[in-house]
Formats: C-alpha cells, structure tokens, sequence
C-alpha cells in the first residue's frame, strides 16, 4: 500500500521531488556514471528529481543491446581461437542475464530509486548540521574519476593485447560520449 502511494507521486506531484542544490551536487557524480554507462535511474532537473523518459529509456535498452553485442563478439572471437569454451559460455550468459536484469530494473523500478533518494535527502535535511555534503561531494567524484581512469587503462590495455577489441572500445566511447552529451542537453534546455 505504501509502495503505490508512494509510486503514485513521482507520476502526479512533482512538487513533493525537490532536493537542495547542494544535495544534487552530491549526486551528479553518480548520475554521470550511470549515464556514462547506460543506466540512468533518474534524471535531476531544475532541483527536481523524476523518473525517466521514453527516450531516456530507449537510450538504456540501446545499451543493453550494445553490451550484449560487445560480449557475444568477445565470446565469439574467443570461440573461434578455442579457448575454454565452457568458461566463456558461462561468462557471456552471465553478462547477459545481468545485463538484461538491470536493465529491466531500471526501467521498471525509477520511482523506487527515486523514493530511496529521497528518503536520503529526508535523512540528510535532518542532519544537516552533522553531515558536511561539501566533503562527500569532493569525495563522490573523486571516486567518479577513479572509474574513469580504470575505465581508459582497461581499454587501453585491450587495445594493446588485441587489435580487434580496439575498434569496438572505440566505438563504445564515442557513443557514451554522444549518450552523455544527448542526456546533459536532455537536462539542461
């Protein structure tokens, strides 16, 4: 009974998702990694927080099918140079079945993760006083740059190990880079 009232609001009131500026300087670190990697959970705009769009949506079903395309062509690349296959079937099933499940979750459950926001929004208001938002701010993307640069040495170790792998992580950068441009123009009009 909670759980439909509270899923009633995102759709109806959006008055009721305002967050603070500085708590939404604390979350744009981790809205940037979720855009970068296909699963915005919410989208921040103008001090309100609401669910996703249609094209937002189709931006993360894009990326499970591009991930799934990018392990099923690692798999088979495997494959064909006979490399325990039995290890490399469990890992592309794997991928994929996470994949799928996150993708389905995001889409199906925004408002719950908007709800858990803002319950943490609530708490924080709370304890204000106690809670310095400036550091875990400075800290949150810290971290965001961390996962960058694993990100970039990932890739570039890749590219020097095989050759193939770098046309398809090129090509994953440059759509999450024009992903992240379509969504922060999404936000900001």
């Amino acid at each position: 009974m909670v759980y439909n009232n509270l899923r009633s609001r995102h759709s109806e009131v959006l008055l009721s998702n305002f967050i603070d500026e500085d708590f939404q300087n604390m979350l744009y670190p981790l809205n940037l990694m979720q855009i970068l990697f296909f699963n915005q959970k919410f989208r921040i705009k103008n001090n309100f927080i609401t669910s996703n769009n249609f094209l937002q949506n189709v931006v993360i079903v894009f990326g499970f099918i591009f991930y799934t395309f990018v392990f099923m062509t690692r798999f088979f690349l495997r494959y064909n140079k006979g490399v325990d296959i039995d290890f490399n079937l469990i890992s592309l099933i794997c991928n994929i079945v996470g994949f799928s499940m996150n993708c389905i979750m995001t889409i199906l459950h925004t408002n719950i993760n908007i709800d858990l926001v803002l319950i943490i929004y609530k708490i924080n208001t709370h304890q204000r006083g106690k809670i310095d938002l400036r550091n875990i701010t400075f800290w949150n993307w810290v971290l965001c740059f961390i996962i960058i640069f694993s990100f970039i040495i990932v890739i570039s170790l890749i590219f020097f190990l095989n050759p193939i792998y770098t046309y398809v992580s090129i090509l994953m950068f440059i759509i999450t880079t024009i992903f992240a441009e379509l969504s922060s123009s999404l936000h900001n009009p």
